[in-house]
């Protein structure tokens, strides 16, 4: 059968480092894979990464193979990649955009251009240094763009950019008890809700479908029982209205014989900012409690385990910008890092 045939293709991204690039495989009903970057080095990885230790232009061969019962069935696929005196980039490197609107991706001024979608087909007539980007466009192109530049007879592929419809970015409110007992918080406490949601926007809280006074800020200090509420919308996006899923607080009488070593553990994060790593000083009772760390779009950067009292984390590899520690999966606790 036609269909038992290997077939090799790959594409390709540049990514941060210095001539790095990575390999994205298409090949079908393929069982192995033989790459050769083309400076000598080779690969059986399905998707690599390869550093090239020098500009200049290289040839990429992708064999890919599969047999039946008698015979070994092979494809070859090969591609050009050059790493010019230059390297090309897009700016904005990120775009977010409201429902039915339109932004414009810009690069350097060379001698030509071709913008490339997120599947790595060429954009037909989007041969201009600026490509215009709608919201309307994200099924047919994706949410990836790249460009490939032409100076002096030299073309490179710039990184990608990378563009959000506003709706999909995430948003989450938090429950933070200052001092609490398994359950409900006491007559006493405070509770502090906090909206996560990383576009600049407008807020308004509500108590019983009531708006509270002056309540406009991402965090409401609680003390008294209620039905609460966050809505809130994008500055950019006026529109686009999103309300929370309601809270139901119910302070009780926490005085009636229940000790106060029965409160939850603190929690410290040290330093706070941070550059290279975090320590994070947990009580023994959150030993193996899971964690998440996320970035302010809510995308997951790193998950776990707490292994032990004081845990080191490397953080050298995240961005700066700020990020969320979030610590068990009920009655979780919150606290922001801040990588400068």
């Amino acid at each position: 059968l036609e269909k038992c045939f290997p077939t090799a293709g790959f594409i390709y991204t540049i990514d941060t480092g210095i001539n790095q690039v990575n390999f994205i495989n298409k090949s079908r009903y393929s069982e192995n894979y033989l790459w050769d970057f083309g400076d000598g080095s080779t690969s059986t990885v399905e998707n690599p990464m390869h550093n090239y230790l020098s500009d200049g232009s290289y040839l990429i061969t992708l064999t890919t193979s599969n047999c039946d019962s008698s015979v070994i069935h092979e494809s070859i696929f090969q591609q050009n990649i050059n790493f010019c005196s230059f390297t090309p980039t897009i700016f904005p490197d990120s775009l977010i955009l409201c429902p039915n609107s339109k932004d414009t991706l810009w690069t350097q001024t060379y001698n030509s251009y071709q913008w490339y979608d997120s599947n790595g087909n060429i954009i037909p007539g989007a041969t201009n240094q600026y490509l215009v980007v709608s919201a309307d466009s994200i099924a047919s192109e994706g949410k990836k763009f790249s460009v490939l530049t032409t100076k002096n007879n030299c073309s490179e592929m710039s990184r990608q950019a990378v563009r959000y419809m506003i709706n999909w970015i995430r948003s989450d409110v938090y429950e933070v008890f200052d001092s609490m007992l398994p359950g409900n918080p006491c007559l006493g406490d405070t509770v502090k809700l906090i909206l996560a949601y990383p576009i600049e926007h407008y807020t308004q809280w509500f108590n019983n479908g009531i708006p509270i006074p002056f309540a406009n800020n991402d965090t409401l200090i609680v003390i008294a029982s209620g039905n609460y509420q966050v809505s809130f919308y994008p500055y950019t996006c006026p529109d686009l209205i999103s309300d929370s899923t309601p809270i139901i607080l119910t302070f009780i009488d926490c005085n009636n014989g229940i000790l106060e070593n029965t409160k939850l553990p603190k929690v410290l994060v040290y330093p706070n900012p941070a550059d290279g790593f975090i320590n994070v000083k947990i009580n023994s009772e959150l030993v193996g409690t899971d964690y998440t760390i996320i970035n302010i779009l809510g995308n997951i950067m790193r998950t776990g385990k707490f292994e032990k009292e004081i845990n080191n984390f490397k953080i050298n590899d995240l961005n700066n910008g700020i990020y969320i520690l979030k610590i068990g999966k009920i009655n979780k606790q919150i606290i922001k890092l801040i990588k400068p």
